[in-house]
């Protein structure tokens, strides 16, 4: 019985990831977080049209010249919040700007 369960096990598995496979090679969103200004909708990625003004925000803020820890810190301070945990650091600025 184990050995067939394992057997089964592996077969979900295959089945899993070769549906996820061919979902992406048809432009499909599979699976995983997206990306910050991005969000799932009917099994496609669109755009997050709030998360992507703030994206804006940060490029502008990057442009005039202010770190990564500067910026984190004014989002923080103006309670902007990030896609996922309490606050915002500099490595998740560096992570939606692409760096």
């Amino acid at each position: 019985m184990a050995s067939f369960a394992e057997y089964e096990r592996e077969l979900i598995n295959e089945r899993t990831q070769g549906g996820r496979q061919a979902k992406f090679l048809a432009g499909g969103y599979a699976y995983g977080k997206p990306k910050f200004g991005m969000k799932a909708s009917n099994g496609e990625l669109v755009v997050n049209e709030e998360e992507k003004e703030i994206i804006e925000l940060i490029r502008r803020h990057r442009r005039s010249g202010k770190s990564y820890y500067a910026i984190a810190d004014y989002l923080n301070k103006n309670n902007i919040p990030p896609k996922h945990g309490l606050k915002w650091y500099h490595r998740s600025i560096k992570l939606v700007l692409g760096k």
